[in-house]
């Protein structure tokens, strides 16, 4: 499975990607009903910076994760609840 639509004003396609979200003001996101399988978690900034209300892509976004997960690798089985706590260590400008 891969995103078919682009995501957003943009249109902004990711390849190979299975979903996309976007985080809330509390800083929360959830992916819902995927399929069983090893998962990768990628997150990317987006920027208005000439202010005329336009996003595009700024960076990378690293991230530390705690409770022995890795974004590089984790997996998700049937009926599973995953929880994914980070924190920002920086942004990676593309």
């Amino acid at each position: 499975m891969t995103e078919t639509k682009g995501s957003g004003q943009s249109n902004i396609e990711f390849a190979n990607v299975v979903s996309s979200v976007t985080v809330d003001g509390s800083g929360q996101f959830q992916f819902s009903f995927v399929d069983e399988g090893k998962y990768e978690l990628h997150v990317f900034e987006f920027r208005d910076e000439d202010k005329y209300g336009e996003f595009t892509l700024y960076g990378k976004v690293q991230l530390g994760l705690t409770g022995g997960l890795s974004i590089d690798g984790f997996e998700v089985n049937a009926n599973a609840d995953v929880s994914l706590d980070s924190t920002v260590t920086g942004v990676l400008k593309l």
